[in-house]
């Protein structure tokens, strides 16, 4: 007959139980998935002309004309977030994203002169296509876009499908607080994606999704 001899220690099982799991937390769940922040939207308060929006404020349509920039709520001055969302395109060159802070104006474009980044202190900003820096992607309908912005390092990276786009990412001269602030033109849209359900990985270190 087999048994056991003894008492047994249920604390230390308890324990090593305890140790188990902390151990899969630390080295195994936390790597595979990265942390979560919240759902990002639009600031319907601030919503611009030949604009309107959608889906619990997660879709800007461009109805018509230059939008000026809108922005992602909240604004940020410390962190590394990762959005993403997806084009709804008939123009492939009707996108524009960036960084801006409150002084750059929600009604003010958001890029510098064709073929070029806008950075300054207010705005860091460029055009997707054949409008945009050169060698940028042009965007089709259905592209994923991915916005990741260090506010720690004063860095901004775009990418379209998983692939970054050099040209369009950078460190940034903004100072402040800081929005994601994205302009449409005729008749776009872009829908902000649910963060349970993003296409692509955050980068290494960057919480995917936004701040509360």
């Amino acid at each position: 007959m087999l048994g056991f001899r003894g008492k047994v220690d249920s604390t230390a099982i308890d324990s090593n139980v305890y140790d188990l799991n902390r151990h899969y937390r630390e080295h195994a769940f936390d790597r595979l998935v990265p942390p979560a922040g919240y759902q990002p939207f639009f600031n319907p308060s601030l919503l611009q002309s030949y604009s309107s929006l959608s889906n619990s404020n997660k879709t800007l349509t461009n109805t018509g004309g230059s939008t000026g920039v809108n922005y992602v709520l909240n604004s940020i001055t410390s962190g590394k977030y990762y959005v993403e969302f997806t084009f709804d395109s008939s123009d492939d060159n009707s996108l524009t994203v960036g960084v801006v802070n409150a002084n750059h104006g929600a009604g003010t474009e958001l890029k510098g002169s064709y073929g070029s980044v806008q950075n300054d202190s207010d705005a860091f900003g460029a055009r997707f296509g054949t409008n945009g820096p050169e060698l940028t992607d042009n965007l089709n309908d259905g592209d994923i876009v991915g916005l990741a912005l260090d506010a720690d390092n004063n860095n901004f990276d775009v990418y379209r499908n998983n692939t970054l786009q050099s040209n369009m990412s950078g460190s940034f001269s903004v100072t402040g607080a800081l929005f994601l602030g994205i302009e449409l033109w005729d008749g776009n849209a872009v829908t902000l994606n649910d963060i349970d359900s993003y296409t692509y990985t955050a980068p290494s270190g960057y919480v995917t999704g936004w701040v509360q």
